[in-house]
């Protein structure tokens, strides 16, 4: 990667950190120059620039997004896209320990409808319950399998809690 590139992306990285989302947008665009113009190498540098490229650009959206439903809808389409997942869920836990979801998605951005009738709900009971990720790398054929995991032929799932120090206040399904 040039130099001149690696500059651009400290300079986005301190313009986040410090708030200032119109600069960030800026710098963006700029190192986009910078790479068409074949600043930003060949080969691997370039698709790890695309990826660098793919972060900043859902960094951005996430620090615009106003209110949880978008800011999640952003995190969760940036999550899919990166682990190429077919769909992916963003759940709130509720103080009686119920829990609800807030957006339900595929790889292509679309709604998904019934999300419930999507997912292993005693997987994201697990998580909630003990506040630990799970992940099931290949559950084809594994006693580890549940039941609702056969039925919706799900061979690999990851639920994720999502806490701050206290407080475990929702999850990522995926």
């Amino acid at each position: 990667m040039s130099a001149d590139l690696l500059r651009l992306l400290d300079r986005i990285d301190q313009s986040l950190s410090g708030g200032q989302l119109e600069r960030a947008q800026s710098l963006v665009h700029r190192a986009r120059r910078v790479v068409s113009r074949g600043g930003g190498g060949g080969g691997a540098a370039a698709a790890d620039l695309a990826r660098y490229q793919m972060l900043l650009e859902r960094s951005l959206r996430v620090a615009l997004a106003k209110g949880v439903d978008s800011v999640a809808a952003e995190i969760l389409d940036g999550m899919l896209a990166i682990v190429e997942a077919r769909r992916g869920f963003v759940g709130l836990t509720e103080p009686d320990g119920s829990w609800r979801f807030v957006v339900a998605r595929n790889l292509e951005q679309d709604d998904i409808s019934n999300p419930e009738k999507q997912v292993s709900t005693g997987i994201i009971t697990e998580v909630i319950e003990s506040g630990e990720p799970v992940v099931t790398a290949d559950a084809s054929g594994s006693v580890a399998a549940t039941e609702s995991m056969t039925a919706l032929q799900l061979r690999s799932v990851a639920c994720l809690p999502l806490h701050d120090e206290e407080t475990l206040f929702g999850f990522v399904y995926f």
